[in-house]
């Protein structure tokens, strides 16, 4: 038996043909133009989606730095026991007898961070700030001892182990959120910066040490040309419960009276965050086209009661008897709130202009101002002692730059209101932590607080304010500075910085020696820089100390102060 096979007719197939041939068809086989009509212009798509980038629906972008330090301090602490910095510890009364003294400390440290991001989609993101043997003192944590028999000396151990210093830090995780082009949802705990720093400094910088960093839920709007952040903070919760039997449990807040509320907005002018933003701000300059920006914030804080923190033999208003004042943890009946009624208002503006008129001449003027205004009902536990306290301190910085072919030319100038009594990191507060010091002390009768402090993240010089002082308090200063360039590229710089910094006390009250002038200090510094790879630098510092840094008390003079400073940065 033979099967019929049908095949399909011609008119069943040519349409299939048809487009065979057309899709077939070389571009010099079309029809021709006829030579009295015009071709019509080629349309010109528009692309909408300018800035996006394709990439896969997860990725792992991982940032960071491996930072090794090496510096030397001569006569840091000035010789005369006014400075900050320590002393060396063969120059203590218990080593008097030693015939070994010194006046030279020096060391190593280094860093490993880790900034990972998990982009989920192009909307989410999730972070992570990783600090691992961070700031840690080469040949500080030697295996010997009690748990080393065989090694019963440091000078015969050939280890190191960490002993009770964490190896890794957790200094930030967050979450960030972009539902829709208008605004970004942000939670977790994330970096505090603003401005040039000197309040709230994110401790981004490749010298930097600490770092602000806060609890915060936070959305940020953009609308045009303009942001604005509205924030809520967790600065701090008080004291919180946790069942003592369920060691991994979720602990919760003891009371909602002791929480430290802060909250605050921010508006101003939109800041370039994504590298297209930022090549968009480059190609405006490049114009001749000067940049403007403005920027104001505004952080309110307040807490009506505090936890009592309790001192060995102070005395307390219930019976309750504590075997170990320094724990961190006590029984219920043992904690006790204190009246605080604490309110803080701090504004902070900021503005930077930038202006490029030309390839080879850039300048830059940037200023910080703030302050903060408050009152606090209570500082101490007494109940009929007037411990009432207003704040009022006033900061501010403002930097000026020029650039012309390899050469920058700089001028920064800043302030910061003092007190009477309270003198900033190293000196007195304006409280007493043991209630029975406070009243007839000179602290009871300050009742306004007018210092303000930088943040120490905030670094003008190597010596004076960054470690004789502490910070930026109590003194306005003057810093000239000239940075050149050898080699610049993209590819690789060489260069240097000279620069030299007069301090000038605003109140003599707090200063050790009872005068305006703190000191002169002259700072250079070498550097070598692949951009984005690996940077080397160089740095020396002398401080001449003058009449505000003597000892009113010994009589002595402050001392001539060097530091030489080694730093080298490999960045990925």
């Amino acid at each position: 038996m033979t099967a019929n096979t049908h095949l399909p007719s011609f008119q069943t197939l040519w349409p299939v043909v048809a487009f065979v041939l057309w899709m077939w068809t070389p571009a010099w086989a079309a029809a021709p133009v006829p030579p009295s009509v015009s071709p019509e212009p080629p349309q010109v798509t528009v692309n909408t989606d300018e800035g996006l980038v394709d990439q896969p629906f997860m990725t792992i972008r991982n940032t960071g730095y491996f930072r090794f330090r090496s510096d030397l301090f001569y006569k840091a602490d000035l010789g005369n026991g006014v400075s900050g910095f320590g002393a060396p510890l063969e120059t203590s009364a218990n080593n008097a007898g030693l015939s070994e003294k010194g006046d030279v400390l020096a060391g190593a440290n280094m860093r490993l961070r880790l900034a990972p991001e998990l982009s989920i989609g192009q909307r989410a993101k999730v972070g992570l700030v990783v600090d691992v043997l961070d700031n840690m003192v080469l040949g500080s944590t030697p295996d010997y001892g009690a748990l080393r028999p065989d090694v019963p000396l440091v000078f015969l151990s050939d280890s190191q182990s960490m002993g009770l210093v964490d190896a890794i830090r957790v200094k930030q995780m967050w979450a960030d959120w972009n539902p829709l082009s208008l605004f970004h949802i942000r939670l977790g705990r994330m970096a505090d910066h603003w401005g040039l720093g000197i309040t709230h400094n994110g401790g981004e910088c490749l010298d930097c040490d600490f770092g602000d960093t806060t609890d915060r839920a936070s959305v940020r709007f953009e609308i045009m040309e303009y942001e604005s952040l509205w924030f809520f903070d967790y600065p701090g919760e008080g004291a919180t419960i946790r069942d003592p039997y369920e060691t991994f449990g979720q602990a919760h807040d003891g009371t909602q009276t002791d929480d430290v509320v802060r909250w605050g907005f921010t508006v101003g002018t939109a800041q370039a965050r994504t590298e297209f933003q930022q090549s968009q701000r480059r190609r405006t300059l490049g114009k001749g086209e000067p940049i403007v920006e403005l920027a104001l914030r505004n952080t309110f804080t307040s807490q009506d009661l505090r936890v009592r923190t309790t001192l060995t033999g102070e005395s307390r208003a219930n019976t309750c008897a504590v075997a170990n004042p320094s724990a961190s943890t006590q029984d219920f009946e043992c904690t006790e709130l204190l009246d605080s009624r604490m309110s803080l208002w701090q504004p902070d503006i900021w503005a930077r202009l930038e202006w490029w008129p030309s390839h080879r001449t850039h300048f830059r003027a940037e200023l910080e101002a703030t302050a903060l205004v408050g009152n606090m009902e209570t500082t101490q536990g007494l109940a009929n002692v007037n411990s009432t306290r207003d704040f009022l301190a006033f900061g501010g910085v403002l930097q000026l730059e020029l650039t012309k072919a390899r050469s920058t030319y700089k001028l920064e100038t800043g302030f910061a209101t003092g007190d009477e009594i309270a003198s900033g990191p190293f000196g007195t507060t304006f409280n007493e932590p043991n209630d029975s010091d406070f009243d007839g002390s000179a602290k009871a009768s300050n009742t306004t607080i007018s210092n303000f402090v930088f943040d120490r993240d905030y670094h003008v010089d190597l010596l004076l304010y960054r470690e004789v002082l502490g910070s930026v308090t109590n003194s306005m200063y003057v810093k000239p500075s000239i940075l050149g360039y050898l080699l610049k590229s993209d590819e690789l710089m060489v260069g240097g910085e000279l620069s030299v910094l007069y301090g000038h006390a605003l109140k003599t009250e707090t200063t050790p020696g009872g005068d305006h002038p703190l000191g002169v200090e002259t700072d250079i510094r070498a550097f070598v820089e692949i951009p984005r790879r690996m940077r080397a630098d160089l740095e020396a510092g002398l401080l001449v100390p003058l009449a505000g840094l003597q000892n009113q008390v010994t009589g002595e003079d402050a001392e001539l102060s060097f530091s030489v400073q080694c730093r080298l940065t490999m960045m990925f």
